[in-house]
């Protein structure tokens, strides 16, 4: 009997693609509300950088808490710094503050842009619905955008990407304000 089960064990494969994914990136630890920004915007300039920022706490987080996140903090600059030159945090969130500045400007043109707002509407949602994130060639002046959505899925909240584009700066006429 015991040789029938585990000979029938053999047969079945094991499905690799149902398993979670394990994100490995190492974070800068942050609290506070949660900020479109972040995920539309600093998270994906971190990822080109090798880490990322993960929540850990609201609003008010416990002393003990906000002091080993400062610490871990320190350690993970330090280590950046090492890695992409001294100063590196102040580049990179210039950087950041470039990007939003360019991700308002894209989100203004795109929520006035009667095709966007139709392909949005296909997609069933709102006007100012979708979010976006960008992510600018600025040599090239090339924009690459995604459009997404939170979606609930077997009752957990996942993000869904709808569709990709591209705005070429230099040829848009939008962008010659």
């Amino acid at each position: 009997m015991l040789l029938l089960v585990f000979s029938s064990c053999k047969n079945k494969p094991v499905k690799t693609s149902s398993l979670p994914v394990i994100d490995s990136l190492p974070a800068v630890l942050i609290s506070g509300l949660p900020d479109e920004s972040i995920e539309s915007v600093m998270n994906p300039a971190a990822k080109k950088y090798g880490f990322k920022f993960l929540w850990v706490g609201g609003c008010v987080v416990p002393k003990k808490l906000s002091d080993s996140m400062q610490q871990h903090n320190e350690v993970m600059y330090k280590n950046l710094e090492a890695k992409y030159g001294k100063g590196f945090r102040y580049k990179f969130y210039d950087k950041v503050d470039l990007l939003m500045n360019i991700q308002h400007r894209i989100k203004t043109i795109l929520n006035q842009d009667v095709y966007v707002k139709a392909v949005n509407k296909a997609f069933g949602k709102e006007e100012r619905a979708m979010r976006y994130e960008i992510d600018p060639d600025i040599k090239n002046n090339i924009v690459t955008i995604q459009a997404y959505g939170w979606e609930e899925v077997d009752g957990d909240y996942r993000k869904q990407y709808y569709y990709t584009t591209s705005i070429d700066t230099l040829k848009d006429k939008r962008f010659k304000e």
